[in-house]
């Protein structure tokens, strides 16, 4: 009898083992988008992410934005930042130490926040 709730706690423990890691993937890599339009200006912004290794991203933000002057739209502007962040699998975020940024994962994956915006992923 022992032997037999022995094996049952064992088997379930696998059961709930296997099921656990299927569904805690870490890769985020992908495109994630954020269009906002204002008074003053429309940002167009695009996060990349791409994992480097277990617990390492490489994140690019391609920024655009158009001022808005007395009613007119100018023409568009153009700005490229990197970034490395680490997972964070306490936390489950992504962590960037020099200036402190968190992306926290929302949807599965399919999308993300970053400070107070939400990007959604494309690809």
């Amino acid at each position: 009898m022992k032997a037999l709730k022995f094996l049952i706690v064992l088997l379930l423990a696998v059961l709930f083992y296997s099921c656990k890691s299927h569904t805690e993937s870490t890769d985020f890599s992908g495109t994630y988008v954020l269009q906002t339009k204002g008074e003053y200006a429309i940002d167009y912004d695009t996060l990349i992410l791409s994992s480097n290794k277990s617990n390492t991203y490489s994140i690019q933000n391609n920024s655009g934005f158009q001022k808005i002057r007395n009613g007119v739209i100018m023409p568009k502007e153009y700005k490229k930042t990197s970034w490395l962040a680490t997972w964070n699998e306490d936390k489950q975020l992504l962590s960037e130490t020099d200036f402190g940024r968190q992306i926290l994962f929302k949807d599965n994956g399919k999308s993300l926040v970053l400070k107070n915006s939400t990007y959604k992923k494309i690809r």
